[in-house]
């Protein structure tokens, strides 16, 4: 991964080469999903999952979130399976920005539950990533109030417990 840093400290450029795994003739601006096995630990089940952002398309994309609590943009669409955020000391608004015909660098995001993952086999989720653009021009601060909405969710193909 190489990673370019603009002038605002706010902004990177994240440019990844693609890598066969995430591969995928769709166009557009799109999220795809993984998920792994369930983990054990403190008495709570955790299955990982990791996401990207692909921009298989000729626009540049810009979109608000932050700095530390990133995870703010992701989200389930399985109530019985939610995402467990990260701890923040310090979190500023931020705008990352994915070149054409390339992609996001991953995301490793985790889903915690109480529920016996036996009972879990066979349940189907979505990751939802929420999606503000930000304009050339603009900061992005005013526009990561609207995180907290979902309202501009893509979603991912369906995904399976197993």
């Amino acid at each position: 991964m190489e990673k370019a840093d603009n002038k605002d400290d706010n902004e990177s450029i994240n440019i990844v080469s693609k890598k066969e795994e995430w591969k995928n003739k769709r166009k557009g601006f799109y999220i795809e999903a993984k998920i792994n096995d369930w983990l054990l630990e403190n008495g709570y089940n955790y299955l990982p999952v990791t996401t990207i952002l692909v921009n298989n398309s000729s626009d540049t994309i810009r979109y608000a979130t932050y700095s530390c609590s990133w995870d703010m943009n992701y989200e389930t669409d399985n109530k019985l399976l939610p995402l467990y955020g990260v701890e923040c000391d310090k979190n500023v608004p931020k705008v990352i920005t994915i070149l054409p015909f390339s992609m996001d660098t991953e995301k490793k995001l985790e889903i915690r539950t109480k529920i016996d993952t036996a009972q879990l086999v066979g349940h189907k989720l979505r990751m939802g990533f929420n999606y503000i653009p930000v304009k050339f021009g603009e900061d992005g601060y005013d526009k990561t109030k609207l995180l907290f909405k979902h309202d501009h969710l893509i979603w991912s193909d369906t995904l399976v417990i197993k």
